[in-house]
């Protein structure tokens, strides 16, 4: 997906964030309805007889093999007899996964096929601007040296990691946090942790048509904003009144949602080109994010306090806002510098 996100950019410049935004929300309607297709092709529920001391009942087997067998599990006290009434019918999963595998070679083939047409990205995006009647215009990007470079890159790899530590910790111990913590019920726990990633889903689709309207700079500190607000209200009012609990969480998916999206098209804009090292850096930031934030929570909750849920996730919120607010600062300093630079030489 992130390769996709780096394709997009690369044909679009500029203009790509209402593309990058819905790409993002493709991805979310994808992982909704997945499980829903790969229904049809999982093993049906098989039942079958126990005999135990010559006591017969009948239970569920909810997986099954290949193999049409009875199975005897001794014990020192008690003898179990397993016998399955029909024939077990084999899994057909396999078919789900071809299914995946099509997609991803018809998929493969068409960007092969753009890359042969339009030879390169810069012929495609020359193509677009003659299809607009647009000039060429200057990068508004202030050039780069090495120290700006790895600063900015290291910030990537900062705002990706505590803005995936937010999105993976809500969405993986919402349910934890709101039955083991709230004494909520498994169906309210698993149904707020489906509004949370819907919520998310939602939030790309808005923001196709808030990049209209907005710029990336506004719509980011819209999008922090509205965040941290809810995480304050999380933490104070969440075990007060059960409904704090939905509004929160449905306001912090909206807004932290299309923020992915947000953050790589400003970087296009203002820093340096999304290309493979910018990604590569938000991949390492999300990626160590999901093996230390959630097992951190965990802990937390367990060991001291539930509620610890909450303070982790408003930390990682002011984290994340003040790494956004570094990251503006460097940009501006050294936007300020290189103009300054000029202004000398002219």
């Amino acid at each position: 997906f992130t390769v996709l996100v780096v394709f997009v950019i690369a044909i679009w410049g500029k203009r790509s964030s209402p593309f990058v935004q819905f790409l993002q929300f493709s991805e979310g309607v994808g992982g909704c309805i997945v499980p829903l297709l790969a229904n049809p092709f999982l093993a049906p529920t098989k039942y079958v007889d126990i005999e135990n001391n010559g006591t017969y009942s009948n239970m569920s087997n909810a997986s099954s093999g290949p193999d049409n067998a009875s199975m005897v599990v001794e014990t020192t006290e008690t003898n179990f007899l397993i016998k399955e009434n029909n024939d077990i019918t084999e899994s057909s999963v396999k078919y789900a996964y071809l299914i995946v595998a099509v997609y991803y070679g018809v998929v493969g083939l068409l960007f092969f096929l753009i890359a042969i047409k339009m030879k390169t990205i810069r012929a495609l995006r020359q193509d677009a601007k003659t299809l607009n009647n647009e000039q060429p215009t200057e990068s508004t990007k202030a050039p780069l040296n090495k120290r700006y470079r790895v600063k900015m890159l290291f910030l990537v790899t900062l705002i990706f990691y505590a803005h995936g530590g937010v999105q993976i910790t809500l969405n993986g111990l919402i349910t934890t946090f709101s039955v083991e913590g709230l004494q909520w019920t498994k169906y309210l726990g698993t149904s707020i942790a489906s509004v949370s990633g819907g919520a998310i889903t939602l939030s790309c689709l808005l923001g196709t048509f808030a990049t209209k309207i907005l710029s990336q700079s506004q719509m980011i500190s819209i999008q922090l904003l509205i965040m941290l607000l809810s995480m304050v209200t999380m933490v104070v009012f969440v075990q007060m009144h059960t409904y704090v609990l939905w509004v929160t969480v449905i306001f912090t998916g909206l807004s932290s949602g299309s923020m992915n999206a947000s953050i790589y098209s400003w970087l296009q804009e203002n820093v340096m080109p999304v290309t493979g090292i910018v990604v590569s850096c938000s991949m390492v930031g999300k990626s160590v994010s999901a093996m230390t934030v959630p097992l951190l929570a965990a802990a937390l909750m367990e060991n001291v306090h539930f509620m610890w849920f909450t303070y982790l996730l408003l930390g990682i919120v002011v984290l994340l806002g003040v790494i956004a607010i570094c990251i503006y600062a460097s940009f501006k300093v050294h936007m300020n510098n290189q103009n300054a630079q000029c202004a000398v030489v002219t």
